[in-house]
């Protein structure tokens, strides 16, 4: 197998921890440019251990932490026992659902599927989705999984994706959707020649790799997610292999092999695939996502995003790890960063440019990048804490001007806390 540039060490599992830094204390808005330079620093607000975060169902085995949604003042957690909010403004537990005794959560959607979120559970195998019903912390329903012929090996196969009121499950050979509200199977795909992997979801399309006539065709291809009508099909070699999926709509995906890796575009309107190469004389791009909810079963993230006809990339050529944008129609560089504070790991992107977590000298910076100029202009800092001493191996997510930082790889850190707010 091709060795992956930067190391496949880079792509760790996304367990216990999360830091919640608030940026905007009790507004609403989610976005930093109303800071100025002159804000306080970041500073410790409340953090959790691990023990304190495990339901007692799991008693005293390990937690996993699969996915972690934002919902109204609640940071809501699948862990290995089942599902538990927290207050975003003190960190207290609002209410946790635990799964039936006896099973544990493989995986869950990375996005809550409206009011509800959405996991996979069970006991020997992962045969069970349950659908927790996050304004009132139950476990609403549960969904009997179809298992194929080799169900064994389901823990290790099945992928979950969820948005706007639907939850889509693939396995070996099956693919449903189902609606979170009801619970009602939407539509099924069970092709027997042809093994599905969900990739990436939004409220219009879902984003899926199909390998068919036993791995020797396959493609990209998205279906609209309330019929499971195919919207468009990208065809790839037998050989490619897609690490993850930056953006549904454009669809950017991160492919590699047979040969070099490179970024796959694809112009919808006009039908039109292109290709990024991963190294060029301008740029040396770092591909690793930024983990998956488990090992075995989660989907990987981006470490890169996409807006406006932009990719916003990290770029490893020199020593330090710049922010890079590409125009997805011509692949060409816009511009690299200047005036960074460290290394970058990239957030999200708007009108306004890329917005980055820079860090240097054990002090962490949220930083925004012009969109035209590729100017950095630092609007908040802190010195790093155990909960995000380690930004380039975290998962960022912005959340009513709170951000949400989950550390990729845990186990290997004990002392790291859970949960961690700076304000």
């Amino acid at each position: 197998m091709q060795e992956r540039p930067g190391g496949a060490g880079r792509i760790g599992w996304v367990v216990a921890a999360v830091v919640t830094v608030a940026l905007l204390a009790g507004a609403g808005t989610g976005y930093w440019l109303v800071r100025t330079k002159n804000d306080d620093a970041l500073r410790l607000g409340w953090t959790k251990s691990i023990g304190q975060e495990l339901l007692p169902e799991v008693g005293s085995g390990p937690a996993v932490a699969h996915a972690t949604w934002p919902y109204g003042d609640l940071i809501v957690r699948a862990t290995t026992g089942g599902v538990a909010a927290y207050r975003l403004g003190d960190g207290s537990r609002v209410w946790a659902a635990p799964v039936p005794s006896g099973t544990a959560v493989c995986t869950a959607a990375a996005e809550a599927a409206g009011d509800f979120g959405v996991v996979a559970f069970g006991a020997k195998v992962c045969d069970r989705l349950g659908v927790v019903d996050l304004r009132s912390g139950t476990l609403a329903r549960t969904v009997q999984l179809a298992l194929p012929r080799n169900h064994d090996e389901l823990p290790r196969s099945i992928r979950l994706v969820a948005a706007g009121g639907t939850a889509v499950v693939t396995h070996e050979g099956h693919t449903t959707a189902i609606g979170a509200a009801d619970g009602r199977v939407r539509w099924r795909l069970a092709d027997g020649d042809c093994v599905d992997k969900a990739f990436a979801m939004t409220g219009t399309r879902v984003v899926m790799l199909r390998r068919c006539d036993n791995g020797r065709r396959q493609s990209l291809a998205a279906l609209h997610p309330g019929s499971g009508r195919k919207l468009f099909e990208v065809p790839l070699h037998q050989h490619a292999d897609v690490q993850n999926v930056p953006s549904a709509e454009p669809l950017t995906a991160v492919v590699y092999g047979p040969g070099d890796p490179y970024v796959l575009t694809w112009d919808e309107e006009r039908g039109l695939r292109g290709e990024i190469p991963w190294r060029t004389p301008a740029w040396n791009l770092d591909l690793d996502g930024v983990g998956t909810g488990q090992g075995t079963a989660g989907i990987d993230g981006a470490g890169m995003t996409v807006h406006g006809g932009v990719l916003y990339a990290v770029d490893k050529t020199d020593r330090q790890r710049r922010v890079v944008a590409i125009d997805l129609a011509t692949g060409r560089l816009r511009w690299k960063e200047t005036g960074g504070s460290g290394d970058a790991v990239i957030l999200r992107a708007g009108p306004d440019g890329a917005w980055a977590v820079e860090t240097g000298d054990g002090v962490g910076h949220l930083v925004r990048v012009d969109a035209e100029s590729g100017r950095a202009e630092v609007r908040r800092s802190g010195a790093l804490t155990a909960g995000w001493k380690d930004p380039g191996r975290c998962r960022f997510l912005e959340y009513r001007g709170s951000l949400v930082v989950t550390p990729r790889q845990w186990e290997d850190d004990e002392e790291l806390p859970s949960l961690t707010v700076l304000r």
